[in-house]
């Protein structure tokens, strides 16, 4: 590393008051993050301390995720209802990015609302974050300079029509996932290309603006259709560019990817999700910022299983309480908002053996910081 980095990264833990974890120690990661806390030294504090926990939570700090994104559990549970590009370390020479392809249509997201929950799509979103971050890191590692992530948004038979009711189960679904990724990755965004948008690029606009934030925003690039290939090819290498868009990327002979576009086949969705053995019979309701945990007593090598319904927006977290270690509180699974629009077809469930003897508690939050409460039912059971 040449010196000057390891300076800036010395200066940059100096503010933090702690290291860095070996494999995020680089000097475009501490340029990435202090950009992101606008320079601010308590921002950048609070948020480097912030992702750091969630990404011990999410469980992705020893995983190389470029050879096991698509089995990842997480990733798993979403990815065969959609069409997107999964081979890793795509790089585009023109600007030293990855590249990704998403192909948004042909997919039935409302009945996706019915067998995924708020948040598997969440941690979809968390893992695909991190997924990004390992190919970026990758890439700077290897060319010595900055990298970042090209995404190519792909509109043709997407009806952007059936989406734009902000309070469709989906809708409240996906904007609670895509606030996730742009707070912790919004850095890592380099180019957000818009291809077949055709007549309704006004309405994508707006929905855009619904979900993206200014930063975010103000990287989108529309292609019309008339001069797509070739315009593409300004902006992106031709063998990072499929060959279904001008480029020379094919993915032949690779089970359920398209030859042609590289992105997943996607299958139809079920018409339910596989049903939970446990009831959701403890009720409460929870005041504007009030936090309520269920505290439970398990032995190592039980499994704490859960079920919840929430009427509005809820953060939901796991702990476990150490009595070893003066009762230090760990994350276990991380600090998500929760909603359950579609409570009997879909309550947010999950699960987490435990490890160690100890308390696990169930903690919810409302996020809302007036007025407004939210009515919780749940239930758990050890194993």
């Amino acid at each position: 590393m040449p010196e000057e980095g390891e300076e800036e990264i010395n200066a940059f833990e100096a503010i933090l008051g702690f290291k860095l974890p070996e494999s995020l120690r680089t000097v475009h990661n501490v340029r990435r993050w202090t950009r992101l806390g606008n320079s601010d030294e308590e921002s950048i504090k609070s948020f480097v301390s912030r992702y750091l926990e969630y990404r011990s939570a999410i469980g992705t700090e020893n995983i190389d995720l470029l050879s096991t994104f698509t089995s990842n559990e997480n990733v798993d549970c979403v990815i065969p209802y959609i069409r997107l590009s999964v081979k890793p370390m795509v790089v585009n020479t023109l600007d030293n990015s990855v590249v990704l392809i998403c192909q948004p249509g042909k997919t039935d997201y409302h009945a996706m609302a019915s067998v995924v929950t708020c948040r598997q799509l969440s941690m979809f979103y968390a893992i695909l974050g991190e997924y990004f971050l390992q190919q970026v890191m990758t890439q700077e590692e290897r060319s010595g300079m900055e990298s970042g992530v090209t995404i190519i948004y792909d509109l043709k038979d997407f009806k952007i029509t059936d989406y734009l009711n902000p309070y469709s189960p989906i809708i409240q679904m996906f904007r609670i996932g895509i606030a996730l990724l742009q707070e912790y990755y919004i850095e890592l965004l380099r180019n957000l290309i818009i291809v077949n948008s055709g007549a309704v690029v006004r309405v994508f606009l707006q929905l855009a603006k619904v979900f993206l934030l200014p930063k975010a925003f103000e990287k989108i690039q529309i292609i019309s259709e008339r001069d797509m290939k070739e315009s593409l090819l300004e902006s992106v290498s031709s063998d990072a560019l499929p060959s279904l868009y001008g480029g020379s990327w094919k993915e032949l002979e690779v089970e359920n990817v398209d030859p042609l576009s590289c992105c997943t086949i996607n299958r139809p969705i079920p018409e339910a999700a596989a049903p939970c053995d446990i009831r959701a019979a403890s009720h409460f309701s929870l005041g504007a910022g009030k936090t309520y945990a269920a505290k439970i007593s398990a032995n190592e090598g039980q499994t704490l299983r859960w079920i919840f319904k929430t009427s509005g927006k809820t953060e939901f977290a796991v702990t476990f309480t150490d009595p070893k270690e003066n009762g230090e509180v760990k994350l276990l699974i991380p600090r998500l908002c929760i909603v359950t629009p579609l409570p009997d077809k879909t309550p947010e469930v999950g699960s987490v053996y435990c490890r160690e003897s100890g308390v696990y508690s169930l903690e919810f939050r409302n996020v809302k910081s007036t007025f407004f409460s939210v009515k919780i039912s749940y239930g758990w059971v050890l194993e």
